[in-house]
């Protein structure tokens, strides 16, 4: 199990973010039955995320199973947002130095805007969402990883707006980890012309007990 704090700087920010932000998270690794936690807080919204996979392991290999996220925005004096999203899930995992994990699933999106909630009008929208990323392990302290997906752990648009992401942990103590990433948002890259959204740098600290 661990606990973590992060702060976050958006070097470009959209709409959703920042300029900072603050995140506490918590993670529960059995194994083949994983669960994680967070929340975030920015200037005008806060987010929360859970989520929860089971995954066995297959003929030491890989690992494959279903999971579940949940995902909760308030835009203060605004509006709220609900996110649910079951997935399918798989992990080559056959050696120490390298995994790949693939994630996709429905996301299910329900809104409730402050100015009609008197009138009781949600909206609601369904989508895809799909994720990728490759992990390399240097050694017992020091891991790097890149990845591509559809959604952000506290960011959840339509498909069609990916994030490119790299990161580093190095464990500095037995119990003790520094983390550090890199993220890159694209709107309608799908779609339209590809427009830079977001830049995020973000550094935490985690504790392993």
């Amino acid at each position: 199990m661990s606990l973590s704090g992060g702060f976050s700087l958006w070097l470009k920010n959209d709409l959703h973010a920042g300029p900072f932000a603050f995140d506490t998270s918590f993670t529960a690794d059995c194994k083949e039955l994983y669960f994680d936690c967070g929340s975030v807080f920015q200037p005008h919204t806060f987010d929360f995320t859970g989520n929860a996979f089971y995954m066995p392991t297959f003929y030491g290999m890989f690992r494959a199973g279903l999971g579940f996220t949940y995902h909760f925005t308030r835009y203060y004096n605004e509006f709220s947002e609900n996110d649910f999203l079951p997935s399918l899930r798989f992990c080559w995992c056959k050696t120490s130095f390298f995994n790949v994990n693939f994630a996709i699933g429905l996301m299910l999106k329900k809104s409730i805007i402050d100015e009609v909630n008197n009138y009781q009008l949600n909206l609601f929208k369904n989508s895809f969402f799909l994720g990728l990323r490759f992990d390399w392990n240097i050694n017992s302290a020091f891991n790097v990883w890149c990845s591509i997906a559809s959604v952000d752990y506290y960011d959840y648009p339509l498909l069609g707006t990916p994030f490119f992401k790299f990161g580093a942990d190095y464990k500095f103590r037995d119990n003790v980890s520094l983390e550090s990433t890199l993220s890159f948002k694209y709107v309608d890259m799908i779609t339209s012309a590809v427009y830079l959204s977001e830049c995020n740098y973000k550094t935490a600290i985690k504790v392993y007990f």
